[in-house]
């Protein structure tokens, strides 16, 4: 996690935190694994929309307005993030496990998968 500018949302400034480029880079990759079967939680204009290409820091700011809430969001990305490395990293019998952190760190940034979607296993067997 990586301290940004300081956000004027309280009197004291507290650093608000930041992606490190590595979790950033993740999270897009698993955006762009579930492209096509995304759709936002959020209501339309109220915030960023998150694809593969985002800056997902903007996208966490638009989404949660206050520093404490942001720099939770960036605490919890990063550990689901890495969690999901980690049990991706095991094969097919963590699967389940797989898919519903991916679930979590896809709400995460505003967006929900539909019914069906591929899953992170899916994508390793194509390469």
């Amino acid at each position: 996690m990586l301290p940004s500018n300081s956000c004027p949302d309280s009197t004291v400034s507290t650093p608000r935190l930041q992606l490190s480029p590595t979790i950033a880079y993740y999270i897009r990759k698993l955006l762009h694994l579930h492209l096509g079967h995304l759709r936002s939680v959020v209501i339309p204009g109220a915030a960023l929309l998150a694809d593969d290409f985002s800056n997902l820091d903007q996208v966490i700011v638009s989404l949660y307005l206050e520093t404490q809430e942001i720099n939770s969001i960036v605490h919890q990305l990063e550990q689901l993030t890495l969690s999901h490395e980690a049990i991706s990293a095991q094969g097919a019998r963590y699967l389940p496990e797989a898919k519903k952190i991916e679930e979590k760190i896809i709400l995460a940034i505003g967006l929900q998968t539909s019914a069906h979607f591929p899953s992170w296993h899916d994508f390793d067997r194509r390469r």
